[in-house]
This record gives structure tokens, C-alpha cells and sequence, in this order.
């Protein structure tokens, strides 16, 4: 949230967060919102605009636990900005937008990643976030994977460490 920029015409673009010397991971966005949304991201943003990144991101993370804790008080899972992460995924997946479409929301250079975000099931079906580049252009940056088995890569690394 501390290195997103507004761009106007209810745009930002978002760094990416996990992006690789090597270039391999981590996506840089822009997305667009509906009206409202993309205000209120404005006005956060300037309120946001003159803390410290590292200490900033760990005061939004602290803020956001407090207000789950009032809210919820007796719920031992909260809210966190990894949830809501998870849950745009699943909204994205449930509206119907596309493998490669939602690989570059989510920032994601590959289309192998995303399958771990997001459960249909729990979609609302609406989303306010759309790619803000055509589709030719996410064509380039994203990369179409198959899906990692991640019971065979678990079976591979068990394997290996007995070779030690």
C-alpha cells in the first residue's frame, strides 16, 4: 500500500513486492478500479504518503490487527492483508476472468502461482479491479504455466534428502 501510485482515471499501479534480481518473479501492475474504490485508495494514499515504508507497512499490519481484534474479539482467525489477498483471488476467479488475466492482477509472472490463491467457492462473483493495460500487453509480461503438482515436488524434495 506504501509504494502504490495513483495515476488518474481511477489507475494505480502496484510495484511489485516479490520481484527477483533475475527478473524470473514478481510482477509490477496497473490496475483499475471502479469510482469509489479508486478514491478511497487516493485518499489513503495521501494520508499514507509521508510514513516510512518499513515502518509504515508494520503499523498498517498493527492497525488492521487491532480493529479485527474489536470487531471480533472472541475469533481466534482475523482478518489480515494476506486474507484479503486470498479473497480477491477468489472473487477474481469467481467473476470468470481469465488464468493469465488474473496472474497479472495478483502480480504474478506465471500462471503456475496463482492456483494457489482464491476458491471459487468463495467468490462474491463481483469484482472492482480490472487489468489497466490491454490484454496484449499481459500477453507479454505473463507466462503460461502448467499447474505445479505440488504432491509430486513434496514426493521429489522427501526423496532427495535421503540422498544426503
Amino acid at each position: 500500500m506504501l509504494h502504490i501510485k495513483a495515476l488518474g482515471n481511477n489507475k494505480s499501479f502496484i510495484p511489485s513486492a516479490k520481484k527477483t534480481e533475475d527478473g524470473l518473479r514478481g510482477l509490477d501492475r496497473t490496475v483499475k478500479l471502479d469510482l469509489r474504490k479508486a478514491e478511497a485508495v487516493e485518499q489513503a494514499l495521501k494520508i499514507l504518503a509521508d510514513r516510512d515504508p518499513i515502518k509504515g507497512k508494520a503499523s498498517l499490519q498493527k492497525a488492521l490487527e487491532r480493529a479485527a481484534k474489536r470487531v471480533w474479539p472472541r475469533r481466534k482467525k482475523r482478518i489480515t492483508f494476506y486474507s484479503f489477498r486470498h479473497q480477491m483471488a477468489s472473487d477474481l476467479k469467481s467473476a470468470g476472468v481469465n488464468l493469465k488475466t488474473r496472474s497479472y492482477i495478483m502480480g504474478h509472472q506465471s500462471t503456475a502461482s496463482i492456483s494457489r490463491y482464491g476458491d471459487v467457492r468463495y467468490g462474491t462473483g463481483a469484482c472492482s479491479i480490472t487489468a489497466g493495460v490491454s490484454y496484449q500487453e499481459i500477453n507479454q509480461k505473463v507466462r503460461e504455466s502448467e499447474e505445479p503438482n505440488f504432491g509430486e515436488i513434496k514426493k521429489m524434495r522427501a526423496s532427495t534428502q535421503y540422498l544426503k
